[in-house]
């Protein structure tokens, strides 16, 4: 699946480049750890937030991100995969939003 990044937000480009570096350690390829956990953790948060509070990712990665503090690339590997599916999930709903926000500002307000 192909995706267009300059149709994206800041925020969920940020998204998506924390996800990339995500895999890209997950590879074996240095990455910054602090950097890389900051991410993650804004990136749920940021979900979080999007979903209003109805997220509890949070307990559920926690076992991953004390993987990756122990360069454990398997656990940082099924971090992304868990984490990649519910980026385009949780995109895809604040799409919609945008465009049914945008369609109700031009015809109905």
């Amino acid at each position: 699946m192909h995706l267009e990044l300059s149709k994206l937000s800041d925020m969920e480009k940020r998204h998506f480049f924390a996800l990339e570096d995500l895999f890209a350690f997950s590879l074996g390829e240095h990455r910054d750890k602090q950097k890389l956990l900051k991410g993650m953790n804004e990136t749920v948060d940021d979900w979080k937030a999007m979903m209003a509070g109805r997220s509890s990712l949070e307990g559920f990665i926690s076992t991953y991100i004390e993987g990756i503090l122990q360069d454990d690339r398997n656990k940082a590997r099924n971090l992304y995969f868990f984490l990649s599916p519910i980026f385009f999930y949780v995109h895809v709903l604040y799409e919609i939003s945008r465009k049914e926000w945008s369609f109700m500002e031009r015809h109905i307000l």
